[in-house]
């Protein structure tokens, strides 16, 4: 009889630690789907049929499990706007884990402006309307966070806060997973 193995979700923003997590449950034997289906990330005029929130809001318009089509292939998916939609997936997946990664503020917030000016984001086209997406991330950086800790308030063993940018790593995952602590350094990408 083959052991279960609970879907694994990142729910934590962009910019703080997801490829690297991705990295790390692909290592543990956890096929982890992360911003794309096939892994080629964001690329300008990408066909967006490509993102995991692409494929995500198809299946619920149409009534299915959010990563159906997908969840016989992958056990985790990362990088997809999980702090909109882990009280569905919580449902849909039972026995699942979740993993909010977390990163300083200001790390943080520089990160995801640097990477929406790089990709020509339009919020940063007059300083109004810069101030006013700096705003709303901080906005839905702390209420996102606020909201995910107490939904899993009474689900510890469902949910894991990681500080991978801070130097969390295999121990507290592997814990976390019951899964053993690999013999190789754990992997740490997109540092900026």
């Amino acid at each position: 009889c083959m052991k279960y193995r609970p879907y694994v979700f990142n729910i934590g923003f962009n910019r703080s630690g997801t490829t690297s997590l991705s990295a790390a449950l692909n290592m543990l034997d956890i096929p982890t789907a992360h911003y794309t289906i096939d892994e080629s990330g964001w690329l300008p005029g990408m066909l967006r049929n490509k993102e995991l929130e692409v494929v995500l809001q198809r299946n619920k318009k149409q009534n299915k499990r959010f990563f159906h089509g997908l969840d016989k292939k992958f056990k985790g998916f990362s990088d997809f706007g999980g702090e909109f939609y882990y009280k569905t997936l919580y449902r849909q997946y039972p026995n699942s884990k979740f993993i909010l990664t977390l990163r300083p503020f200001e790390d943080w917030i520089n990160s995801v402006v640097a990477m929406e000016k790089y990709h020509k984001e339009p919020y940063y086209d007059t300083e109004a309307s810069e101030h006013a997406r700096v705003e709303a991330l901080e906005n839905n950086y702390f209420t996102f966070k606020k909201e995910i800790r107490e939904y899993f308030k009474d689900k510890p063993n469902s949910f894991l806060e990681i500080d991978i940018c801070g130097g969390d790593g295999w121990t507290k995952l592997c814990n976390f997973l019951g899964k053993e602590i690999p013999n190789v350094p754990f992997p740490h990408k997109n540092k900026q």
